[in-house]
């Protein structure tokens, strides 16, 4: 009862216009750039519950609208909403009052987007009784053929794979470290999963949808319709990454994240080399003296540390090396296919292999583990060196180990870059290059644990960070000119203030 009264205060807090958002309302104008061309024609765009993308959208909208003056739809992405294990009739209760607190914010969120031009609202998920149930029957089949964790990810339907989204849309929504394939809010994702790709089928085949923008293309609520749109031959936009704003999409690349897989060859193509060099060295420099990465962080307050923040530890070092674990509830496919199924199944398979080996390897928490997931493997490997998730880089790297393991994360760069040698366990955006040792096969991984003594630095191996952090941080170019690029705001975080800077 005291958690579904949490949830109610939240509600009334959360549907209630805040002054900025009232603001927002009275004074936003849209740009009277367009000409009066009729609109036959559609920009659908996604409308999540994020101020920041309530203003790259608008600021989208009018650029599209200079040549031609397109109808606006709005969708909304929110179909399945969280739900943390409990006793059955519990989660139902949860279900029900999660229904009524989102249409509700709907409602809000609709009056917001109404401002910029979104003339309707549909839903994610827009079927009749009998396709419903036919939906129903067909999740029940897909369900009951899943033996293993590693099939959730081959699910296709339609023309479309949506294994991945399913997956993780199932740990991110059920707070989950993994894929439970017996658990029935599995079946839940499916069945959500597939009424998504019916009802966007029906709409991209019945409307004439020019472009599509969305904020990511993680999660079914986000990549269902990126790769129903790009099925039906709509220009998908992602606004959802770091380096660059409105990403254009395609089939062979559908992730908001960015390209990478090109971008040793397309170095070599520059033709100021000097110069990105010398820009990569500058911004890497002043990344490792402890400031804020506003690439990876813009807009946030100078008071939160880096994670090579100048202090002194309590850090005793003297290992070989460190694992460097990620948040478990974070998308794992978000970059593409792995060796393992998800970051928990390859913790256990590297701390395993540490402890049954004896081998001289401490772990480091991800700073964002809230989820209890650290707690469990700590109990299961009591044995093992754990470093504190405070303990800054700077310290770990001046300590001097020998190599660090991460399955794809920007620790691999930041390792090069001091000279200790990187291990993947997954592609990565450094996949191109050669400073990052990376297994193809899970006993290629094993067999390269078990040799760690024999690891040496690779030549050039600072240079090849340097033309990575480039291409990786300068080299992408905008899908849509907007002006969100002089804007001092964040694309990540929900303060309301941003929506002042489009007034």
């Amino acid at each position: 009862m005291k958690w579904i009264y949490k949830k109610i205060i939240y509600a009334v807090r959360a549907f209630k216009l805040n002054k900025d958002e009232s603001f927002f309302l009275n004074h936003y104008k849209q740009s009277n750039d367009c000409n009066d061309t009729p609109k036959h024609n559609t920009i659908l765009i996604q409308t999540p519950m994020e101020h920041y993308h309530l203003i790259a959208f608008s600021q989208a909208i009018e650029v599209l609208n200079r040549n031609y003056n397109y109808k606006v739809v709005g969708l909304w992405p929110y179909s399945l909403k969280p739900l943390k294990k409990n006793r059955r009739v519990i989660e139902i209760i949860y279900q029900r009052l999660s229904a009524v607190i989102f249409l509700l914010l709907r409602k809000k969120w609709a009056k917001l987007y109404r401002v910029i031009g979104v003339s309707k609202m549909l839903n994610l998920e827009n079927l009749n009784y009998k396709e419903r149930a036919l939906c129903h029957r067909e999740a029940k089949v897909i369900f009951s053929k899943i033996e293993k964790k590693s099939d959730v990810l081959k699910i296709n339907f339609k023309g479309v794979c949506i294994g991945d989204l399913i997956y993780d849309s199932y740990i991110r929504l059920r707070s989950e470290k993994t894929v439970d394939i017996d658990d029935h809010f599995l079946y839940e994702v499916i069945y959500h999963s597939l009424a998504s790709v019916k009802t966007l089928d029906l709409y991209f085949s019945q409307s004439k949808v020019n472009f599509f923008l969305t904020s990511y293309t993680s999660y079914i609520q986000h990549g269902v319709a990126v790769r129903v749109a790009l099925k039906h031959g709509v220009k998908v936009f992602s606004e959802g990454n770091f380096v660059q704003f409105f990403k254009p999409l395609s089939n062979s690349d559908a992730y908001h994240t960015p390209f990478f897989r090109n971008y040793k060859n397309e170095f070599k193509q520059l033709e100021c080399k000097k110069s990105a060099l010398e820009k990569s060295e500058n911004e890497l420099k002043d990344k490792f003296s402890g400031a804020i990465d506003k690439r990876i962080h813009p807009g946030l307050s100078t008071s939160v540390n880096s994670v090579y923040h100048d202090v002194r530890d309590n850090f005793k070092g003297g290992y070989d090396g460190v694992v460097f674990l990620h948040d478990f509830f974070d998308a794992p496919h978000a970059w593409g296919e792995m060796m393992f199924e998800d970051f928990w199944e390859w913790s256990i398979f590297t701390l395993s292999i540490i402890e049954k080996f004896s081998l001289n390897i401490a772990v480091k928490p991800h700073p964002n583990d809230i989820g209890g997931g650290v707690l469990e493997l700590k109990k299961l490997f009591p044995n093992l060196d754990w470093i504190d998730s405070s303990v800054s880089n700077k310290a770990i790297f001046g300590s001097k180990i020998k190599f660090g393991i991460s399955m794809y994360g920007s620790v691999l760069y930041e390792l090069a870059y001091h000279g200790i040698v990187p291990i993947s366990a997954a592609e990565n955006p450094t996949s191109s290059f050669g400073f990052v040792i990376q297994p193809k096969t899970k006993d290629e991984y094993k067999n390269l644990l078990l040799s760690l003594s024999d690891l040496k630095a690779l030549d050039n191996m600072d240079k090849e960070v340097l033309e990575f952090y480039y291409m990786h941080h300068f080299s992408h170019e905008n899908g849509i000119d907007t002006s969100l690029s002089k804007l001092n705001i964040s694309k990540f975080g929900n303060d309301s203030c941003v929506l002042k800077s489009a007034v």
